[in-house]
């Protein structure tokens, strides 16, 4: 990670400040720039997150995450803010409870234009429900008849899976389950974006530590299509599950489904609920209308699970090439000493050393051993 890209914040270069939801620490930062030109957007984004885990743990694990997903589906930089970033910050944002929080620690990233969200948060099948709004379940609902995005969201789930993320898809309990929407993000082309990468409260997200149990860690394997495919199948499944109970349970819809619509593709006849979706229609040459009962979602959606399976395997490749090239760069005597040879042919990392340097920051004894369970760890 390039952190020398990121512009640091001092008393006096802060321009502008915007919190854009008061209930979330997160704010948009507009510099006052050497050159001092003006910005139509804003330059960062600062938000804290909560060091459940530690300090150092949280560091670490932010850091890498961030590092794994933008080599692999152009997720971003990010970069924990110094004590005299933090002052100078602090200080123009005035007094916010955000502050008074000694469990948060604060980052920054650079801000992306155009950037938009499913925005849908729905809980179920034994989970609470807290249904944020139909409209945007429509929304996110027909972005996703889309086979790239859901290859594309298959290879951000490839780095959730290696990092213990469980904040956009269940990883490790209910494999494949979408855990929420809010975290599918477009960006002002369209592409799925991987951010937030970090869950502050998953003992499988440490990646300075060790795991007891690294078995979440099976639809990442070179040969493993059938675990590959039960994740994604219940990934498309509860997608469709949760569009489906977000629009049935939002009353600001229901005034809204009989006869024609302004903006929201749900109507109502005879008792049954349909979405309206522009379909491709290869004989037509081009797309149709075509009104699907809320019911019958699921079948909608199962035939993007392959997309997503592949994307996926496409992603566990990806970063296991990134990883790996990344590794031999570390020193090869100092490898050595830290690593101990299994089965003749990989390396898997000896508890009681402390983890090799790559140049400039430490290699987390986390990774490497989840390299070293999916045998992606060099040859000798």
């Amino acid at each position: 990670m390039n952190w020398d890209q990121l512009e640091t914040i001092k008393k006096g270069s802060i321009r502008e400040l915007k919190k854009p939801d008061p209930g979330h620490p997160v704010y948009f930062v507009r510099l006052v720039l050497a050159h001092d030109r003006m910005q139509a957007d804003w330059d960062l984004v600062v938000k804290a997150e909560s060091c459940a885990q530690g300090e150092a743990t949280t560091q670490v694990s932010v850091h890498w995450g961030a590092k794994l997903m933008r080599h692999v589906s152009g997720g971003v930089k990010v970069k924990p803010l110094t004590r005299d970033e933090f002052t100078a910050f602090k200080e123009k944002a005035g007094q916010d409870s955000d502050f008074d929080d000694p469990a948060n620690v604060w980052f920054k990233m650079p801000f992306l234009g155009g950037l938009t969200t499913g925005g849908m948060v729905v809980k179920g099948a034994g989970r609470s429900f807290d249904i944020d709004s139909g409209e945007k379940a429509c929304k996110v609902a027909v972005k996703m008849l889309d086979a790239n995005r859901w290859r594309e969201l298959g290879k951000i789930a490839a780095v959730d899976i290696f990092i213990g993320n469980n904040d956009r898809f269940d990883v490790s309990g209910s494999p494949g389950w979408v855990e929420n929407t809010g975290n599918f993000m477009y960006s002002a082309s369209g592409q799925m974006v991987g951010l937030d990468t970090f869950a502050r409260d998953g003992a499988i997200s440490k990646l300075d530590q060790s795991v007891a149990n690294l078995d979440f860690l099976k639809p990442l394997m070179d040969n493993n299509e059938g675990t590959r495919s039960q994740f994604a199948s219940r990934a498309t499944e509860s997608f469709a599950y949760k569009v489906r109970y977000a629009i049935e349970h939002d009353p600001k819809l229901e005034g809204k489904m009989e006869g024609p619509m302004s903006g929201v593709p749900v109507q109502q006849r005879k008792g049954v609920k349909y979405l309206n979706f522009a379909m491709r229609n290869p004989k037509m040459g081009g797309t149709e209308l075509k009104a699907v009962p809320l019911a019958d979602l699921e079948k909608i959606y199962a035939p993007f699970r392959g997309f997503f399976a592949d994307g996926i395997a496409v992603g566990a490749k990806e970063l296991k090439t990134y990883l790996q090239i990344r590794f031999e760069k570390l020193n090869t005597s100092r490898a050595r000493a830290f690593m101990a040879v299994r089965g003749g042919a990989t390396y898997a990392p000896t508890p009681s050393m402390s983890a090799p340097k790559a140049p400039g920051e430490p290699f987390p004894a986390g990774v490497l051993e989840r390299m070293s369970y999916l045998k992606w760890m060099p040859r000798q």
